[in-house]
């Protein structure tokens, strides 16, 4: 799913994560990347956190099997990550369609605290990725059915 306007990938975040905070073990949404930052492009994807509890979080990262062996080429990360995602919430509407658009990440809901452990249990090339993430999620409003802050940073973008 690719958008062409950089609005579609804005409404695109704003339906999913409705239709997310409905699941029952989802406790939190959040975006980060260019989307929480208000600067997503047409072709942006959507870089997501799904809050759930501990164990489901680390069900999701075993599954992901975050040490991946040396043939990388063969090993579609953020393929992985959505297709665990869709298997652990219960959710096989989440695996369908969403390949190059999203990717998605459980945490459990103290993740901001345990930045570290992430760190090292995803393996990550970019040794300051959970620390990124940290600075720019921001959390859906379940009420207002937005990203209030990512709204806020886009008004001031436009503004500017």
């Amino acid at each position: 799913m690719f958008w062409r306007d950089p609005e579609g990938v804005y409404t695109w975040a704003r339906v999913l994560a409705g239709d997310l905070i409905s699941v029952a073990p989802v406790e939190k949404i959040e975006v980060f990347g260019s989307i929480s930052r208000g600067m997503a492009l047409g072709c942006s994807d959507i870089d997501m956190i799904v809050v759930v509890d501990t164990a489901l979080a680390k069900e999701w990262l075993e599954r992901c099997q975050f040490g991946f062996a040396e043939d990388e080429l063969y090993t579609n990360r953020r393929r992985d990550r959505l297709v665990h995602a869709a298997s652990v919430l219960e959710t096989p509407w989440l695996g369908e369609g969403w390949d190059a658009a999203l990717d998605i990440f459980l945490f459990p809901p103290d993740w901001r605290s345990r930045l570290v452990e992430l760190q090292t249990a995803g393996n990550h090339s970019d040794p300051d990725f959970m620390l990124n993430i940290a600075h720019d999620a921001t959390a859906f409003d379940p009420v207002l059915q937005t990203f209030p802050m990512v709204e806020q940073y886009r008004a001031q973008r436009i503004d500017a």
